[in-house]
């Protein structure tokens, strides 16, 4: 019989019985605790059995597939210290539960798992197996900030054990549903990029293919959206980074209005895509006298750091060397607003100051030097130079100061 004992630091554990129900005369018991993400073994994925769920794997069979996966590993990645507020965690179906003062007042649950089919994860496949891949990820440090809530279930009856795994796996199906609502809204974004390069990569509702969730096709267009952030001295995009459903907000409620900043982007929102591909590349870009942001956060050693190019999915004919973290890249790109001409968004219309290609060639090394030093000066932490307003403030302030010194700031 196979077994498996799972040992996981932890402060603090609280059970309680669950009302009404026992299993051979020992009370059905559910607890809570949280526990580091980099803890969780990777053998507790061979115990899925109990799951209906099997979340599923790209070809490569190395990453997950789905808009809904790719947005918790993209949480582990750019905002791991946000992962316990964003996410439900695991539940885990358990034969004993167990937890101890060690030496030294360190907390220690100690799990134990016996049959396949009565124990393992009934829910929460998608949240184990995107923590496996962000710590196992090569190219950058595992997410050691990043909490996961874990519920134990000891003493279940195997009679309910589909009933409750189906139950718990009902919240991806609400999911599903409100993004659904959401569609004809989306059929504008449809429109606007039909017959473009990469318009067949957005995902914009949960089990759709894509690799590019359309939420985050939303937080780019805010980030240039000169009514949400009008200038250099209002609030800046800082505040709408990792935060997908606040941008989703300001879409839905613009949208239900009269229009506004989104409608107004639209005919220019594949060179918006473009622009963040190309943001992406020259970041991506290393040289010893020229490092920008490709190294940072990165795995020592040449094997961690050496390239892993791809193909750019809008700006065609393009290739990305790299993955850098969005909170490097967010500050950078979001800086560009500056270059939305004032004069024609005032008249409900976008264009361009100059041309962003132009503009981007002759600011992205001080922008790079600019996030080098906020990294530094922020524990070398990507999450957090993406939540720092001084971060998009001092690049736009790159931004603004070129255009004023190619004469362009009247426009």
């Amino acid at each position: 019989m196979t077994t498996l004992e799972i040992r996981l630091p932890t402060d603090q554990y609280r059970s309680m019985p669950i009302p009404g129900h026992t299993y051979k005369g020992k009370p059905s018991k559910i607890a809570t605790c949280f526990v580091r993400a980099t803890d969780i073994p990777p053998e507790l994925g061979d115990w899925m059995d109990v799951n209906p769920r099997m979340p599923a794997r790209k070809r490569d069979r190395q990453e997950l597939a789905g808009r809904v996966a790719r947005r918790i590993v993209k949480t582990l990645q750019d905002t791991p210290d946000l992962f316990a507020l964003k996410n439900q965690g695991i539940h885990v179906l358990v034969d004993g539960a167990e937890f101890t003062n060690e030496k030294g007042g360190v907390g220690i649950l100690t799990l134990r798992l016996t049959d396949k089919s009565r124990h393992g994860i009934p829910n929460g496949g998608h949240t184990f197996f995107a923590i496996r891949e962000a710590v196992e990820d090569d190219e950058s440090d595992p997410p050691e900030d990043a909490w996961v809530r874990l519920h134990v279930l000891e003493h279940v009856d195997p009679e309910h054990i589909t009933e409750l795994a189906e139950g718990l796996n009902r919240s991806l199906q609400v999911d599903d549903a409100s993004l659904h609502n959401l569609e004809g809204k989306f059929d504008l974004i449809k429109d606007a990029l039909d017959g473009k390069a990469g318009a067949d990569q957005i995902s914009y509702k949960m089990g759709e293919p894509g690799s590019v969730d359309i939420q985050d096709v939303l937080s780019y267009m805010a980030a240039l959206n000169p009514s949400l952030f009008p200038g250099d001295n209002g609030k800046q995009p800082n505040s709408i980074f990792g935060q997908p459903a606040k941008v989703l907000k300001y879409f839905v409620d613009e949208e239900d209005g009269d229009g506004g900043g989104f409608s107004t982007m639209l005919p220019h929102l594949h060179e918006i895509l473009v622009l963040w591909e190309r943001v992406l590349e020259e970041c991506a870009r290393y040289s010893t006298s020229q490092p920008r942001l490709a190294l940072l956060n990165r795995r020592k050693g040449k094997e961690n750091q050496k390239k892993s190019p791809r193909p750019a999915l809008f700006a065609a004919g393009r290739t990305i060397d790299r993955r850098v973290f969005s909170g490097l890249v967010y500050p950078i790109f979001a800086a560009f607003r500056a270059n939305v001409s004032e004069k024609d968004w005032k008249k409900g219309k976008m264009s361009w100051v100059v041309d962003p290609e132009l503009l981007l060639e002759e600011t992205i090394d001080q922008l790079c030097a600019v996030i080098r030093t906020a990294y530094t000066d922020n524990r070398s932490d990507p999450a957090v130079v993406g939540k720092k307003q001084a971060a998009y403030l001092a690049c736009y302030q790159v931004v603004l100061l070129k255009l004023a010194r190619m004469g362009k700031l009247s426009s």
